[in-house]
């Protein structure tokens, strides 16, 4: 595995932030264009208060940004890279329910 003894906490931490699935919703909300606030809660269909919540998070983690317009915070991603990611773990996905890629049990999946 190509990654440094340095860098695994770092991450981690980035790989255990998107793994949260109300965060990916968001980002999915995002991926086309910058929303505002009350466009993520109807796309994500989560309560404004866990939408805030989970935004502080991914605005911390550098992986979206955001904007003031008037009254309004518009977020939009931050991290280019964060895309590439996406589409390659849905990649990954798709082959292992497709019976193309072996799916580790789960036992081995928590040891990870």
């Amino acid at each position: 595995m190509p990654i440094a003894d340095t860098e695994i906490a770092d991450v981690a931490r980035l790989l255990a932030i998107l793994g949260e699935p109300s965060r990916l919703r968001i980002v999915r909300a995002v991926w086309e264009r910058p929303q505002a606030v009350n466009r993520i809660v109807e796309a994500t269909g989560l309560k404004q208060a866990n939408v805030s919540k989970q935004l502080g998070c991914l605005v911390e983690a550098g992986i979206l940004g955001r904007r003031r317009d008037g009254v309004s915070m518009i977020y939009f991603i931050a991290l280019p890279l964060v895309r590439d990611l996406c589409r390659l773990v849905c990649a990954g996905v798709r082959q292992i329910n497709d019976g193309k890629a072996p799916m580790p049990p789960n036992d081995e999946a928590q040891r990870v």
